[in-house]
C-alpha cells in the first residue's frame, strides 16, 4: 500500500494559475461541452508530475520485512553475546539451553528408547572394508535405513563416525536408494582411515520417502500447532543411531564423532546439541558445507578428522547397492 505524502501547495497553485492564464477558452462560455472534458484532462496531466514528485515511492513490503529480520537477528546476536559473557554457572546454563532446544524439536521429554530391532540385510565386500546394509527402528515402526562401513584388518575397538547426509538421493528405475548412496565415498574415506562409519538416510530422501519440507512446500502449517517438526525426527534418528553404534562390538563408545554435509551439516547443529545432552556420547561434531581439503582442515581438531581429511575425494569405486530394505 502506497503512502500519501504532504503536497507543497506553492508550486501547485502556480501551475493552476498558469493554466487559467493559458486556457481562457476553458473558461469561455463559447467552449463546447465536448471540449471542456478534454481540456480538463490535459490540465490534470499537466499537474500529475508535480503531485507524483512530492509523493514518496510505494512501500516495499519485502524490503521492510528483510530489514526487520536483519535488525532482529542483530539484536538477538548482541543480546546472546552479552548473555554468554555474563554466565557464572556454565553447566546450569548449558542444561537449560539444551532443554529448551529439545523442547523446540518436540523431544522434551524424550521418547522412550525402545528396542532397535536392528537387522543386517546384506553385506558388500571391499578390499579395505565391508559395508553392511542395516535398518533399525528409532521408535516402533519408525525405520532408519543406513550403511555401516567397517574397516578390515583392524584390531581392538575402533573410533566411529555418524554421517548425516545432505539433500541428494539416488533413484534408479523408480527405486530410491537414499542419500547414503550418493555420499558413500565420504563413508568409504573414513573406513579407509580406520573409522567405523554409519551413514544414514534423511527423513525425506531415504529408502522410505517421508516428508521433510512439509511447511513451505506442502502448506502443512498445522505441524507447528501440533508441536511437530521434522528436525526433531532427524535428531531422534541420530540419537538412536548413536545407540546402534554403541551396541556394535567394533566401536569404542568413548570415541564417537559426527559429521555431515550440506543439509546434513545444517541439521547437525541441532542434532549434535541434542545428543550431547544425552550423556556426552558425542566427542565432537564437524558440520561442513563444502568438501575441499582446506575447508576440512579448518574444521578439524585432530580428534576425529585430521588436517589432511578430504572425504569428497573422487569416487574410486561404484557405490554399493545400498538398499537396506531390499
Amino acid at each position: 500500500m502506497g503512502r500519501v505524502g504532504k503536497i507543497d501547495p506553492g508550486p501547485l497553485l502556480c501551475k493552476v494559475s498558469l493554466l487559467i492564464q493559458n486556457f481562457p477558452i476553458f473558461l469561455s462560455k463559447r467552449t463546447s461541452s465536448r471540449m471542456k472534458p478534454i481540456i480538463f484532462l490535459l490540465s490534470a496531466l499537466f499537474l500529475i508530475p508535480e503531485i507524483s514528485a512530492q509523493n514518496p515511492s510505494p512501500w516495499d513490503f519485502d524490503q521492510q520485512l528483510q530489514n526487520y529480520f536483519v535488525a532482529e537477528t542483530q539484536r538477538i546476536e548482541s543480546a546472546t553475546a552479552a548473555e554468554l559473557v555474563a554466565i557464572d554457572d556454565w553447566e546450569a546454563y548449558r542444561e537449560q539451553a539444551c532443554t529448551e532446544l529439545l523442547d523446540m524439536l518436540g523431544l522434551h521429554p524424550l521418547p522412550e528408547r525402545t528396542p532397535l530391532q536392528a537387522v543386517v540385510t546384506g553385506t558388500t565386500e571391499h578390499e579395505e572394508f565391508r559395508v553392511e546394509k542395516v535398518h533399525f527402528q528409532a521408535s516402533p515402526g519408525l525405520y532408519v535405513t543406513g550403511n555401516l562401513y567397517v574397516p578390515k584388518n583392524a584390531t581392538g575397538k575402533m573410533p566411529a563416525i555418524l554421517y548425516v547426509c545432505g539433500h541428494a538421493n539416488v533413484v534408479e528405475n523408480g527405486i530410491s536408494y537414499g542419500a547414503k548412496v550418493n555420499y558413500h565415498h565420504h563413508a568409504a574415506w573414513f573406513a579407509r582411515h580406520g573409522y567405523v562409519c554409519l551413514i544414514i538416510d534423511t527423513l525425506q530422501l531415504g529408502e522410505i520417502e517421508g516428508i521433510h519440507h512439509g511447511l513451505y512446500r506442502y502448506d502443512r502449517w498445522w505441524w507447528l500447532s501440533r508441536g511437530y517438526t521434522p528436525a526433531g525426527v532427524e535428531a531422534w534418528f541420530a540419537i538412536r543411531s548413536i545407540d546402534y553404534l554403541v551396541s556394535r562390538p567394533e566401536v569404542d563408545p568413548n570415541r564417537i564423532g559426527m559429521t555431515g554435509r550440506s543439509g546434513g551439516a545444517n541439521s547437525l547443529r541441532s542434532i549434535g546439541s541434542s545428543i550431547v545432552t544425552e550423556g556426552d556420547a558425542i566427542s565432537i561434531t564437524v558440520p561442513f558445507g563444502g568438501a575441499s581439503r582446506a575447508a576440512m582442515a579448518r574444521a578439524s581438531t585432530g580428534s576425529v578428522v585430521t588436517s589432511e581429511a578430504k572425504p569428497a575425494e573422487s569416487r574410486p569405486e561404484s557405490p554399493p547397492s545400498g538398499a537396506s530394505l531390499r
